[in-house]
This record gives structure tokens, sequence and C-alpha cells, in this order.
């Protein structure tokens, strides 16, 4: 009897840690749902009126939306011409895109890498340092068929919260 009580006991407690481990949506968190999709936000990130469009959503850290130059994140949709399963053609435009726009620059480092979201989409990450600004751009690329989810961030200096808020926002993305 002692020994079915503590293994019962002990199963419960795993079944309790592993619950615990889960990933789950933070009652902290904003879910914001567009035409092309959803995703969230922490809380203290708010959508900026001022430089939002119908098809350009930005967001700022609560209290910066009138600051000058702002660490941001903006998010929209755009076409390709690249079904889904030829997504290295379409990384591969990207790529000599972003390295015809920098060519005339001194000294800017671009790095490059593919990865899938918590959700299973396919996502490439172009990120553009310029030294001579301090500036730190992160472009995420959501592959979808013929179309694409681009989740710009522009942080001035160093920003390690409106990274891990932008890789939310990707991980958090789903398609409508």
């Amino acid at each position: 009897m002692k020994k079915t009580i503590l293994t019962l006991l002990i199963g419960m407690v795993i079944v309790l840690i592993i619950s615990g481990c889960e990933k789950k949506e933070s009652k902290t968190d904003n879910i914001f749902n567009k035409k092309f999709g959803s995703y969230t936000l922490p809380k203290n990130w708010i959508e900026s009126k001022k430089y939002s469009t119908s098809n350009k959503f930005f967001y700022v850290l609560e209290g910066q939306e009138n600051k000058k130059q702002p660490n941001n994140i903006s998010i929209n949709i755009g076409t390709n011409k690249y079904a889904k399963e030829n997504h290295e053609k379409f990384k591969t435009a990207i790529l000599n895109q972003l390295t015809m726009q920098i060519a005339r620059e001194e000294r800017i480092e671009v790095n490059a890498n593919g990865t899938k979201t918590d959700n299973g989409e396919i996502v490439y990450t172009f990120i553009i340092k310029e030294p001579k600004n301090n500036t730190t751009t992160a472009q995420y690329y959501i592959v979808g068929d013929y179309k694409y989810i681009l989740i710009h961030e522009t942080v001035f200096g160093e920003s390690k919260e409106t990274d891990e808020t932008a890789k939310g926002i990707v991980n958090s993305f789903k398609w409508k």
C-alpha cells in the first residue's frame, strides 16, 4: 500500500514538473490578429499608430513611442514568385538584393541563417550590422506559398528586449 501511494506521488510530481515545463502563452502577452495571420507581443509593447499603415504595423516599447529613434519592430506581408517548396531560391534572391544594397557601404556585416519557427514555418534571418551608426537590423522572413511575412527589427545601440520580442513574434506567428 505504501509503495502504491509513493508511486502515485512520484507520478504526480513528474506530471507537475512536465506540465510546468510546457511552453504556454504568457498571460502578459497581447495577441494581434491581422488579415494575414496572428502573433503575440509582450503587453509592454504597443502598436505605433503614428508609423503604422494599413499594410505595415510598427511596434515600440511603451513609453518610447515619441522618442526620435526608438528601437522598433515592423511587420508586413509581401508576395513573391516562389512556391513554398522553392524557399531556397527565395532566400538567394533576398541575399542578392541585400548584397547589392550594402555593397556601396563600408564595414557593414551581414549574417544569414535559416531555421523553423516554433510553429514549424520556414524562416530566414538576415542580420545587418552598421558600426558607423551603431545600428543593427534583423529581417525575419517567414516563407509562405508565393508570399512571406517580414518581421523587421531595428535596434539603435543594443537591446536584448527588442531581440527577444522580435523572436517571440516570429515563433508565435500563425498564417490565417
